[in-house]
């Protein structure tokens, strides 16, 4: 097994569910609500005041930079080692004004686009004995799949340098093969009302005593049903374990996986309110001055299997459900799935790689906003009750 030794190129990066900090912002009554201007009824949408959600986050309001601020030492981050981030945090907010000379000196700020864009990317790794240090990491990134316009934050140990929010996950990728690990993508877009200091570099108590590896292709088990968890996410996994074991999926030649993606995408539409002008330039890239609402317009689930098969006809999908489980507490059980026509591609010696590429949809009895009355909400079936980091297991 190879190590993570402390001369690993990961960097030090942390990770916030602002539901973990304060689950009261999916019951809050000034978010989350839309309402016509004639009568009409309130319905519940993912629409987030900017303003509102920041005053839930964090622990305090600077008065002098206008910023909401969290208290590092009493917020749930959790640590998790990543391979690189990149960030822009309103590179194009200046922009040349139109008029009928070809060149020109006058330009202007556009509020619409000073706000945060940014990914990161990782390799989970796994311990002896299921031992995973980074583990209430992973689950956040686990529940910002699962659960619909979740907000979270991101923090380093950077010196010198902020970061912002509240932000919103708008692509999150799981892409596993034969020849390389699981690799989970992060995107995400988010305002600048949170201002975020550097926090301090954690210690992983007892962390030399173990050997660690990635998360691997052996790591990686399917059935085609999905599984309904009882009380923890474990108790799902436990079950898939024992039932793939018993089936022997994976001795069979016809169902041998090759690579495996899962992909969670959320499309975004940040509101900008206009703000009294003042004769400073620079005022205009004050935080006030950016987007006020947030709204999620479109959500999709997808992914592909590609089989390695000697059987040019070979198609295992039936039924409609199908439980992916890409190893760590990575269980992903779907109700209704929509499968694609295959792509098959001939190698030498007659065999074929055949892709198979499907859409999720809403399991029964989702509602928006899960948070607020129970059950499912997405197209995983996770219910809201299990959110946040694992108690136990």
């Amino acid at each position: 097994m190879s190590q993570v030794l402390k001369s690993t190129n990961y960097e030090i990066f942390y990770i916030l569910s602002i539901t973990d900090k304060n689950k009261s912002i999916w019951k809050d009554p000034n978010l989350l609500k839309i309402q016509s201007h004639k009568r009409g009824p309130v319905l519940d949408q993912y629409v987030w005041s900017m303003v509102g959600l920041s005053k839930l986050a964090s622990d305090n309001f600077n008065l002098k930079d206008k910023f909401f601020n969290i208290n590092n030492s009493k917020a749930p981050w959790k640590l998790l080692p990543i391979n690189k981030n990149s960030e822009a945090q309103g590179d194009s907010v200046v922009e040349q004004t139109d008029n009928i000379y070809p060149i020109t000196t006058f330009m202007n700020p556009n509020s619409e686009n000073f706000k945060i864009k940014g990914d990161f990317d990782f390799n989970p790794v796994v311990g002896q004995d299921n031992f995973l240090p980074f583990r209430d990491a992973y689950k956040v990134i686990y529940d910002l799949t699962v659960f619909p316009s979740m907000p979270f934050l991101v923090s380093s140990t950077i010196t010198g340098t902020a970061r912002y929010g509240p932000l919103f996950p708008t692509r999150i990728q799981y892409d596993i093969s034969t020849d390389q690990p699981l690799t989970i993508k992060v995107d995400y877009e988010g305002s600048k009302f949170i201002k975020i200091f550097p926090n301090v570099p954690t210690v992983v108590q007892n962390v030399n005593d173990y050997n660690f590896r990635t998360l691997r292709s052996y790591d990686v088990k399917y059935d085609y049903a999905a599984y309904v968890p009882t009380g923890n996410i474990y108790d799902s996994i436990e079950q898939l374990n024992t039932y793939y074991l018993g089936l022997g999926y994976g001795n069979n030649f016809n169902e041998k996986i090759i690579s495996l993606s899962l992909t969670s995408t959320q499309r975004f539409e940040f509101e900008v309110t206009a703000k009294a002008a003042k004769d400073d330039f620079y005022y205009a890239f004050k935080n006030e001055q950016g987007p006020q609402y947030c709204r999620m317009v479109k959500r999709t689930v997808f992914g592909t299997i590609t089989f390695s098969t000697s059987n040019p006809n070979f198609n295992p999908f039936e039924r409609n459900s199908l439980t992916l489980y890409f190893g760590s507490i990575f269980l992903f059980s779907m109700t209704k799935v929509h499968w694609q026509k295959p792509k098959i591609e001939m190698v030498s010696n007659n065999l074929y790689t055949i892709e198979f590429s499907f859409i999720a949809s809403a399991v029964d009895n989702a509602v928006v906003n899960g948070f607020r009355y129970g059950g499912y909400c997405s197209e995983f079936l996770i219910p809201t009750s299990m959110s946040g980091p694992i108690k136990n297991g």
